[in-house]
């Protein structure tokens, strides 16, 4: 397909100060111009952006509206080696998309997006802008970078592709490297950090080494401790060590066996022909000969370092013979290490204590605060002065309770005699309303009624009295009653008993009527 494309339409919807613009271009050479301010950038930008893209928000070159709510873009009508192109390309407002491309074919369908790619050929975006879409202002820029640096660094920068962008680069270069180091200056970023240097260096020189020696010792013995605990540790691996070459040269015997075999081996006759089995009886006893100096070369390798390291550990160490010095110091290190740790937790603790006894001042309502707590005179004389006082208090205290008991016990009673008397209340509401003349016939019907119970009760003693004479009388025979001696009638008894029920009778009676 060959590349190559000619702009025939150009229809701005909204771009800049541009709105629903269309020119109609056509064939041939087209020069727009005008006065400043007329838009002939506008319209630069508007082709590079069709093209290639829009620019990032808060760049010059968008042209976007005042308000981001508007959308920018437009169409071009291009004419390509494949036939005609529609491109169609808007920036959306913020929030969504940021940019939507549209490319139609010559029968108005929608097509990829390559076929714009390939309508430019190998035409990037940096060299358009640098030779088929330039500013004014960039050319300006290249000159004046061709005077200053020369014409084969402009020739150099001109092969180059963003050539219109190096003189500004370069300017940038320039002013960073002064804001960092200026020599004659005195506000740039590293004169500045020489100079706190300076004034470091000068502070430290002041302090002397006193820091520096306490840390270097407490450096040392933090590594006397490290070396300590790798010599440990080497000694506890050698041990380990030690023990599995003791293993191994109990294995030694079956090495001598095997040198034994050997030797009887060769001392043995040549055959001129393999017993039966012998040949596998041959490989195997090679391939275990074979495995067996494997292990004599590995155990002699052993045994060899093993010498090696027992010789270095023969040689006296420079901390054998102070392991308790080196403790002592570490302990103590530790020790202090936690006091020191356990200072911030202690003056909370007593920062705490001061608060709860100021606060304790306060609810005694003691125009005394910390300080003057403790500028109090503490005296004999002042201590009894104070204890006669605590005494009193104790009393006046013990007082005070007792007399709170008598108050609540007074108040219980109080609420007890309250529940009786709402109980009496009570039962006075529920007694039915009668007159004082019933009243006093139901007290005399009342009264009458004990009078006749208890000359029931009278009745039925002497009826009882009856009873035990009678059956005296029917038992043996005794001497006869003298004359002396009372004897009721047995007739009284019924007489008695009759006379009880008809007042029993009437006392209920006249109980019924009253209450009625």
């Amino acid at each position: 397909m060959k590349p190559g494309l000619r702009i025939d339409t150009v229809r701005v919807r909204r771009f800049g100060h541009f709105s629903d613009l269309t020119l109609e271009l056509g064939p041939g050479l087209h020069l727009l111009h005008g006065p400043n301010e007329a838009g002939k950038s506008t319209l630069l930008a508007f082709l590079r952006a069709m093209l290639f893209g829009f620019e990032r928000r808060g760049n010059p070159e968008r042209y976007a509206a005042m308000d981001e709510d508007t959308p920018i873009g437009g169409e071009l009508r291009l004419f390509t080696g494949t036939g005609p192109l529609l491109v169609r390309r808007m920036a959306a407002p913020r929030g969504r998309k940021s940019e939507t491309l549209t490319v139609l074919g010559p029968d108005g369908e929608p097509v990829s997006e390559e076929r714009l790619k390939d309508a430019r050929g190998h035409v990037t975006r940096e060299l358009f802008f640098d030779v088929f879409a330039f500013r004014l202002e960039e050319l300006a820029g290249f000159e004046q970078f061709s005077k200053e640096r020369g014409v084969s660094e402009a020739l150099v920068a001109a092969s180059m592709q963003g050539a219109r962008r190096l003189p500004e680069a370069m300017s940038q270069l320039s002013k960073s490297t002064e804001q960092l180091y200026k020599p004659t200056g005195s506000k740039s970023d590293l004169n500045v950090k020489l100079r706190e240097l300076e004034e470091v260096q000068e502070q430290l020189r002041q302090e002397g080494n006193r820091p520096a020696l306490y840390f270097a010792k407490r450096e040392h013995l933090e590594a006397l401790g490290v070396e300590l605990r790798g010599l440990e540790a080497r000694v506890r691996e050698d041990g380990r060590e030690l023990e599995r070459l003791a293993r191994l040269e109990s294995a030694l015997g079956e090495v001598a066996a095997l040198a034994e075999a050997r030797a009887e081996l060769e001392s043995l006759p040549s055959l001129e022909t393999f017993p039966e089995g012998g040949e596998a009886r041959l490989e195997d006893a090679l391939q275990r000969s074979t495995t067996y100096r494997g292990e004599v070369a590995r155990l002699v390798e052993r045994l060899a370092s093993a010498e090696t390291e027992l010789a270095r550990l023969s040689v006296p160490s420079p901390v054998r013979g102070r392991e308790e010095v080196l403790r002592a110091a570490v302990a103590a290190y530790s020790e202090r290490s936690e006091l020191v740790r356990a200072l911030p937790a202690r003056r909370a603790a007593l920062g705490m204590k001061r608060r709860q006894v100021e606060s304790a001042l306060e609810e005694l309502g003691l125009g005394v605060d910390g300080p003057g707590l403790v500028a109090l005179d503490l005296s004999a004389g002042a201590r009894a002065g104070l204890e006669a006082l605590s005494s009193r208090l104790d009393v006046e205290e013990t007082g005070r309770r007792e007399v709170g008991g008598a108050l609540a016990r007074a108040r219980s009673e109080r609420e007890r005699l309250d529940g009786v008397l709402a109980r009496t209340e009570t039962e006075l509401a529920e007694l039915p309303e009668v007159r004082p003349a019933q009243v006093r016939q139901q007290q005399a019907g009342l009264a009458r009624m004990r009078v006749a119970r208890g000359e029931l009760e009278r009745l039925g003693e002497q009826k009882m009295n009856a009873r035990r004479l009678l059956e005296g009388l029917r038992g043996p025979m005794t001497e006869p009653p003298t004359s002396s001696s009372a004897v009721i009638p047995v007739w009284w008894v019924p007489v008695a008993a009759a006379v009880a029920v008809a007042l029993a009778v009437a006392a209920w009676l006249l109980g019924g009527t009253v209450v009625g």
